[in-house]
């Protein structure tokens, strides 16, 4: 799961990662997928204010 989301820093800023981590954290969902969906879903809301 950590190389998982190790290699989204390849694809997304890793503000918006480590922003996702902090969120799964607080609901107690460990999983690359479920962080990966947040990651997504912060850097869809980041392009659609700017």
């Amino acid at each position: 799961m950590m190389w998982g989301i190790v290699g989204l820093a390849q694809r997304y800023p890793r503000r918006m990662i480590e922003s996702a981590c902090v969120c799964a954290m607080l609901e107690g969902v460990y999983s690359y997928v479920h962080v990966k969906t947040l990651t997504e879903q912060l850097v869809s809301e980041a392009l659609r204010t700017h």
